[in-house]
């Protein structure tokens, strides 16, 4: 098990997109460094400065390479957008454009079992 916390969420009163991660077999949640930041920027960083993983790049349209969505070592399984406020952490249904993935409800719910989320989680 890594030693990294599996669950970033952002400060009070912030919104920020999302990405949901199985790396290495392990659950995490991690969200953008700024309200600009887009899901293939917080996968690209969190794979590449965090976890020092390796990745390949798809092509999407004529000028942007992204990272795969897949790779050997990790999973990006749900992508959307946060907003932490009053103890409520607030969830879109919105899909990453460029993955076409949403929230994944299921990791979320095991953060909750696991005690790494205690703020009530609203889906809108």
């Amino acid at each position: 098990m890594s030693d990294k916390p599996q669950v970033i969420l952002p400060e009070e009163d912030q919104t920020r997109r999302f990405v949901q991660l199985i790396i290495d077999g392990e659950d995490y949640f991690r969200v953008g460094d700024s309200p600009r930041d887009i899901h293939a920027q917080i996968l690209g960083r969190t794979l590449r400065e965090e976890f020092e993983i390796p990745f390949e790049l798809k092509k999407v349209g004529i000028i942007d390479s992204i990272p795969e969505r897949k790779g050997e070592r990790y999973e990006a399984i749900g992508m959307g957008l946060v907003s932490f406020c009053s103890q409520s952490i607030l969830i879109g249904s919105m899909k990453s454009v460029d993955y076409d993935i949403g929230p994944n409800r299921e990791q979320i719910e095991r953060f909750r079992q696991r005690g790494l989320i205690t703020q009530e989680v609203k889906f809108l």
